[in-house]
């Protein structure tokens, strides 16, 4: 995972692993692929914090639609 923010930062996460925190509100996931690498964007949902009660502004807060599976492909 990089860093799209800038700075160079980037972290790798272990083939199997079914969590990983990322410091990162902005980050680009590369994965190896047969022919050179897949990439994709990651945004992350706004973060929240103990003793919130509502998102800043009035807005809503995000919601997860779907469950990700860590066994499917």
């Amino acid at each position: 995972m990089e860093n799209l923010e800038g700075a160079g930062e980037y972290l790798t996460v272990a083939p199997g692993r079914l969590g990983a925190p990322v410091p990162f509100e902005f980050s680009r996931v590369v994965l190896p692929a047969l022919s050179g690498t897949a990439a994709f964007k990651v945004f992350a949902p706004q973060h929240a914090y103990l003793g919130e009660r509502s998102a800043p502004g009035g807005g809503e807060l995000t919601v997860h639609p779907f469950a990700l599976d860590p066994t499917s492909k």
